[in-house]
């Protein structure tokens, strides 16, 4: 698949509004969890679904959009060393909004001869007026079955909040470790329903 889908959690965060700003000191907290060895706040596991989105793809501050759609997948910074996506170019964003990485494909159907020829590039999604800083290139990895075409990528963080907490956990701690992960998500959202998915 591209990925490492061992012992991969995906946490449902609550969608209330009031738990938003909670979701980077939650993430700090499972890390804490001596059987948690990754975490990044996502929208949807690397697998994709239906928080994926295909947008009109401007690239290099051209007012005209490509002949293709992109797919965004939305993700902190951290979604791809968690899920072990081997970086080929570049270097991962830093909190910034304003910087994202794309895939292997994506370089490719923008004719450039190599990945690092699109770091520090923009895009732009959708003809909004924010332009994104490519930091980084990473290999290609399957989003549907490994029989589907694989499609141009944008990882791109989002600042309203996210959907998941994506959680890496040592496969020897799996029981043990969900029942911590599972804990600490009750102090944090004591009145919401614990749902995870692995």
């Amino acid at each position: 698949m591209g990925f490492d889908q061992t012992a991969v959690a995906l946490l449902t965060l609550p969608g209330n509004v009031a738990y938003l700003p909670q979701q980077p000191s939650l993430k700090r907290s499972m890390l804490e969890i001596p059987g948690v060895e990754a975490a990044s706040l996502t929208n949807e596991g690397p697998a994709g679904g239906i928080y994926w989105h295909e947008q009109s793809f401007f690239f290099d501050r051209s007012p005209v959009a490509q002949d293709w759609r992109a797919e965004v997948q939305i993700a902190d910074p951290d979604f791809v060393p968690a899920m072990r996506i081997p970086l080929i170019a570049g270097a991962l964003p830093d909190s910034n909004e304003h910087e994202v990485l794309v895939n292997e494909t994506l370089v490719k159907r923008l004719g450039l001869h190599a990945p690092q020829d699109i770091v520090g590039k923009t895009i732009a999604l959708n003809e909004d007026t924010d332009y994104f800083r490519v930091t980084g290139v990473v290999q290609d990895y399957h989003r549907e079955s490994l029989r589907a075409k694989i499609i141009p990528v944008v990882i791109k963080p989002e600042g309203g909040g996210y959907n998941y907490l994506t959680l890496r956990i040592r496969p020897d701690r799996l029981q043990s470790t969900m029942a911590q992960v599972q804990k600490v998500f009750t102090q944090y959202c004591p009145d919401i329903l614990f749902d995870c998915q692995w």
